[in-house]
């Protein structure tokens, strides 16, 4: 008997349609999120270019597979980020949720704080999430089933319908239970049908947590911002980091702990603030600030979503795409934060030449390029897309150092707005750095003109150097003391030092002929007060016994108490050597050899014999100098000083200027030395004495490191702004004396070299101001005068910021006793010398 076979009937009827639809919905989902990856990443590419201000028509040429590797590469980054944002909101909410969970389930349900605020009478019972796949009956009160019933009625819901789906009708009439003194939330239900779901509950109360610690955050973030941005003004760097963080905490904690419906007027009040921020902060803060306070404002509408139980309702479900959207809006203002970076690359042409910038793409038969050219405040000029065809590109290496780009512009969205309206700029009122300020254009591809003469790598020096040297204007050579001092006269140079100043300081060590013929922006001179005796010559400066008072000081034209810019300080000095139009700082910095500082340039030198070791302050010495020893003195007479005391650390090697955020200690006329102390009878080095602020300094043996030698001269760098005396280092030096709060700064940028070799050298004990008794800057009607012996002092607020000109240079530091009681003997000075 043969076998019946029975073929197996095809899927048909409802089930069959219902499998193609989802297949049709899963397809049409992944279409639509590789079209959300490639609109995310077009667009946060167009942002990245329109931030740096570079053209944005570059996009139309990337590959799609760049844009859609883009889009996917930023939707995971900001996704991570966004959920590490919920976690963190969901927790700040999360320890007090039993007390102030009723007012934002109030809010929620009743679709704001105003409309929560009238219903709160009716105290409405927190929810407890049950757990999945369990049901618990329940009992409810009247007001309790009306309540859901009405929310069911807002939703929509068909209640009939929703009573069929399962056979839940049964539970129609109970409602979730209450527990008021332990304030643990109960089981919500549908209202029309008492049918307990517990999955949608349960991801409703998860949202609701994350929604009120997002509004938490977004208003305590808010107020940090702006209290941190408002102190910023005038403080410095630490002070508004340590405000932000205790506004943050602080505001955090009261809204923690009083619940949003506490005081409702205050509410809105601090949202009206948070709007305004959205606003009128710079434009990728306000989109971070836009996407939390949507979240806080909005979000309820997703937490009253019931959770999706399938793949399709998942595709229906608003949930995903406003989480992609998030998603989107936090991508976007992250790559529109300026500064903006690209790759480094260097690309090596078939002509045999390089060509450095930021690396964009290599496609459309080519390679993109972004340059630009670096401003001194570390913001970017004259930005551009350089596109070579591959026909011209030898080789390309892409990597180290990645070029920034920085215009310095920070419009706030309102700004936006009203520019693309044609209403012109509005204010900018919030514009805190999101990211730390980095050194513009590095490696960018410089002018001609940028090109320092005689440079040698970061170092310039004199490229036509003077034999015999002599300052213009200055004093007399040391060689021209006569055959009879020829040994000293090789001594004195034989250990000359060789002096490094970074050129962004714009000063360097000079005659002081040369700082006595400055002259003001309405051809004001240098005075001598309180006579008012201008101009001045160095006779006039006599220290000759009687002739001269303690009470006198020079008047520089630039009064500190009025300018205390150091562009203006270099102007008046280079106005008095007939300079009429002093470059300006952008092209004194592109251009360091400009000024020739070379021409001006001299040290003086001072020999003081055989000095007991006990002449220099009690804190610089080291226990194993030798009780005497024979010293040579050389001085640095620079036009200006001012000490970084607020200063950004990235940025102080490659956009000094610009980091330097706060100066204190100016005064005029700064006298800085070092000393090369040798053998009282080989006359050979010992050890190298390095002074800094007054009590500061250090005794090295001569060769040992840090020392660093060319020859026999030893290379000194003179720290940023106030010219302290360092072995050739980079970065930050801690100040001992303040407990390393603050530092001296080396500087590494383009430095000029006054070699020893050909700098001027000057005596010292030959001027006929040597022992003058007054001060070399201003001294604010000697109100402030401060002793030359006594140390300075960081408690002394008063005179923290305008400090007095310094006493001559034979009458401070170990020279206390050179100008015998005081008197103004240039004699005695001379014959201490010998």
């Amino acid at each position: 008997m043969a076998k019946e076979t029975q073929t197996p009937a095809r899927n048909s009827g409802p089930a069959a349609g219902l499998d193609a639809r989802v297949a049709f919905e899963v397809i049409a989902f992944v279409l639509g999120f590789a079209a959300y990856l490639y609109v995310v990443g077009w667009v946060a590419n167009w942002l990245h270019l329109a931030a740096a201000h570079l053209p944005v028509d570059v996009v139309s040429s990337y590959s799609t597979a760049r844009i859609v590797g883009d889009g996917l590469r930023t939707t995971a980054l900001t996704g991570v980020a966004f959920t590490l944002l919920c976690l963190l909101a969901y927790a700040v909410s999360k320890p007090n949720w039993g007390k102030t969970g009723t007012d934002w389930r109030q809010i929620a349900d009743n679709r704001g704080v105003l409309a929560a605020v009238t219903t709160r009478k009716v105290e409405l019972p927190p929810i407890k999430p049950l757990r999945i796949g369990r049901r618990q009956k329940t009992e409810s009160s009247p007001n309790d089933v009306q309540r859901q019933a009405h929310e069911a009625e807002q939703r929509g819901q068909d209640t009939e319908s929703s009573g069929r789906a399962d056979g839940r009708n049964e539970l129609a009439a109970e409602a979730p239970a209450v527990d008021e003194s332990s304030g643990s939330p109960g089981t919500t239900v549908e209202a029309s049908s008492g049918t307990a779901h517990p999955s949608s509950t349960q991801t409703s109360e998860a949202w609701l947590r994350v929604i009120a610690g997002f509004s938490i955050l977004t208003v305590a973030g808010v107020l940090a911002i702006v209290g941190a941005v408002v102190l910023g003004e005038w403080a410095s760097r630490l002070l508004p980091i340590l405000l932000a963080v205790v506004l943050f905490f602080g505001v955090a904690v009261a809204l923690w702990r009083l619940g949003p419906l506490r005081w409702p007027r205050t509410h809105a009040v601090l949202w009206f603030f948070v709007w305004a921020a959205v606003l009128l902060a710079s434009a990728p803060l306000g989109m971070l600030l836009l996407v939390a306070a949507l979240i806080s404002t909005f979000g309820g509408a997703l937490a009253r979503q019931e959770r999706p139980g399938s793949i399709a309702a998942w595709i229906e479900s608003p949930i995903p795409w406003a989480l992609f959207a998030t998603v989107a809006l936090l991508g976007f203002a992250y790559q529109a934060i300026p500064p903006v970076s690209f790759p480094g690359a260097v690309l090596a042409t078939t002509a045999g030449q390089e060509r450095l910038g930021g690396y964009l793409d290599r496609s459309g038969g080519g390679v993109f390029l972004a340059e630009c050219r670096q401003r001194v405040d570390a913001t970017s000029k004259d930005e551009r897309v350089l596109f070579l065809p591959a026909s011209a590109v030898r080789d390309i290496t892409v990597g180290g150092r990645a070029q920034v780009f920085d215009t310095g512009r920070r419009p706030s969205l309102l700004s936006l707005g009203t520019e693309l309206l044609g209403l012109g700029e509005t204010p900018t009122l919030i514009k805190p750095d999101l990211r730390p300020p980095s050194a513009t254009c590095l490696g960018g591809v410089p002018d001609q003109t940028e090109s320092a003469i005689g440079a040698l790598g970061n170092v310039v020096a004199d490229p036509r150097p003077r034999r015999p040297p002599h300052a213009e204007p200055g004093e007399p050579p040391i060689e021209q003391r006569g055959p009879k001092e020829k040994a000293l006269v090789e001594l004195a140079r034989r250990y000359q030092p060789t002096l490094e100043v970074s050129a962004a300081d714009r000063n360097w060590p000079v005659s002081l002929d040369a700082v006595l013929r400055e002259l003001g922006p309405t051809r004001t001179p240098v005075c001598l007060e309180p006579a008012h005796k201008c101009p001045l010559s160095p006779e006039d400066l006599s220290s000759k016994a009687g002739s001269s008072s303690p009470t006198e000081y020079l008047q520089y034209p630039v009064r500190l108490k009025r300018d205390t810019s150091p562009t203006s300080q270099l102007d008046a000095f280079e106005r008095g050597l007939g300079v009429t139009s002093p470059p300006t700082l952008e092209r004194w910095l592109a251009e360091p050899a400009i000024l020739e500082p070379w021409k001006t340039a001299q040290v003086y030198f001072y020999y003081a014999g055989v000095r007991a070791t006990n002449k220099w302050p009690p804190a610089t010495r080291d226990s194993r100098l030798p009780e005497r020893l024979e010293t040579l003195e050389y001085w640095f007479f620079y036009q200006y000083n001012y000490f970084p005391f607020a200063v950004r650390p990235n940025l102080m090697q490659d956009a000094p200027i610009a980091a330097d955020r706060r100066d204190v200690d100016f005064h005029q006329g700064d006298w800085e030395h070092v000393d090369v102390l040798l053998d009282p009878t080989t006359h050979m080095p010992l050890w190298l004495y390095m002074a800094r602020h007054s009590d500061e300094g250090l005794f090295i043996p001569w060769g040992s490191p840090p020392m660093v030698l060319d020859g026999t001269h030893t290379i000194i760098r003179a720290a940023f702004g106030g010219h302290p005396s360092y072995p050739p280092n980079c970065g930050p030096q801690p100040r001992a004396k303040i407990v390393g709060l603050s530092s001296d700064w080396l500087v590494c940028g383009p430095q000029f070299a006054f070699r020893a070799q050909t700098t001027p050298l000057v005596d010292l004990g030959r001027t006929t101001w040597g022992c003058w008794p007054g001060l070399f800057g201003e001294a604010f009607n000697g109100e402030e005068r401060k002793s030359s012996g006594e140390p300075e002092s960081v408690l002394d607020l008063k005179g923290f910021k305008l400090v007095p000109g310094p006493a001559a240079p034979l009458r401070q530091a170990e020279n206390s006793d050179v100008c015998k009681g005081g008197a103004n003997d240039a004699s005695y000075a001379e014959e201490h010398r010998r």
